[in-house]
């Protein structure tokens, strides 16, 4: 099964153009300087160059999770915002395996770096035939989006372990010098560090949709806000629907949205983010 280019349609816009993209169906010297300086160069360069004075480090990268509705992230910043766009989900059947294209439009700036989010759907596992097919559907449904990143998310059992290990060495033979990336249970990052040897890039724990274990996970997260297995440092997914826990050492912050993405959800919730930085 393959897919087509998206339509890509160039609108006017102040700051910068944007993509349409809508898949065919077939598939120093003081704070006070500092304030200053950072108010007259724009509100990411303030809470940076204020972060660097007081001997912080400098705010993480957001990313913004785009899921199967249609989005519109055109008022993004694309020198500190990125889009995590969900490509397709791809369902693992007793014979074979169903793959759903994303079919809604997505609007982002033309310069907007993009991350390409297959989720994965299985109750069982797949022999090396299919292992092999699925990389190369998962590379079909992420090409038009040309992305810098690949990005699985597949919540896999202790039993799926060993297929998914096997589907992420064809994955990372095929996407050349882009990343790869898989999102992860929690859990996975404290007292299950099974993911420490996977072949990617990063590892992004999401915090949030965490079951019974979430308010243990949140309260060992503001006591001690690191996660203990290094393979997570660095990445994290918040939800707007659910409270956050503090985590040091951020470079890259994945935010979920139930409903579609607007500028003023965003940088509220960005606001609430950084206000555990």
């Amino acid at each position: 099964m393959g897919a087509e280019d998206p339509v890509l349609v160039r609108a006017p816009r102040v700051t910068s153009p944007v993509h349409w993209f809508r898949p065919q169906p077939i598939y120093a010297a003081s704070i006070a300087v500092v304030l200053v300086a950072a108010l007259a160069a724009g509100t990411w360069a303030f809470r940076d160059d204020l972060r660097r004075a007081a001997g912080l480090s400098a705010a993480p990268d957001y990313y913004l999770w785009a899921w199967r509705r249609e989005e519109d992230l055109s008022f993004i910043d694309t020198d500190r915002v990125k889009v995590a766009a969900w490509t397709a989900t791809i369902t693992l059947l007793e014979e074979g395996f169903a793959v759903e294209h994303r079919m809604n439009k997505i609007t982002y700036p033309s310069d907007a770096e993009i991350v390409a989010v297959v989720r994965l759907e299985a109750d069982g596992v797949a022999d090396d035939a299919t292992v092999a097919q699925l990389a190369d559907a998962i590379i079909s449904a992420t090409r038009p989006f040309r992305p810098v990143e690949h990005q699985i998310d597949f919540d896999a059992r202790v039993s799926q372990r060993d297929f998914y290990r096997r589907l992420l060495e064809q994955l990372r033979t095929r996407i050349g010098d882009a990343a790869l990336s898989i999102t992860a249970l929690a859990s996975w990052c404290f007292h299950d560090d099974w993911a420490g040897d996977l072949p990617v890039d990063a590892v992004v724990p999401m915090i949030y949709r965490m079951g019974p274990d979430g308010d243990v996970i949140r309260a060992a997260l503001f006591a001690e806000p690191t996660f203990p297995a290094p393979i997570c440092a660095g990445n994290v997914g918040y939800s707007t629907d659910e409270p956050l826990a503090p985590v040091d050492g951020l470079r890259r912050v994945f935010l979920f949205h139930p409903k579609p993405w607007s500028e003023h959800r965003f940088t509220s919730f960005v606001r609430e983010v950084e206000a555990l930085l």
